[in-house]
């Protein structure tokens, strides 16, 4: 049985989610000001590590063939617009 599920998003800039073989990630956005990921997983598969990343415009990329999901705008409380590219480790 296949169920959409939102995760929220830590300021660290890798995280581990256990999730179902083959989960697939379907978008990075903010919900109530914290940044989530959404995904279909399989509540019948096996669990296994699904790691995202996350890169600034400018710095250099932490794992050299991630796999682009989204790239987040958001405004800090001082009004800077502060991008941030998501990316899944392999």
């Amino acid at each position: 049985m296949k169920v959409v599920h939102k995760f929220p998003v830590t300021q660290a800039w890798e995280q581990t989610f256990e999730v179902s073989e083959g989960a697939q990630v379907l978008d990075i956005e903010l919900s109530d000001g914290q940044p989530c990921v959404w995904m279909l997983i399989d509540l019948n598969a096996p669990k296994v590590p699904l790691t995202i990343f996350a890169t600034h415009t400018g710095q250099l990329l932490q794992h050299e063939h991630g796999i682009y999901i989204k790239t987040l705008h958001v405004f800090n409380n001082l009004g800077q617009n502060i991008v941030t590219h998501f990316f899944r480790k392999p």
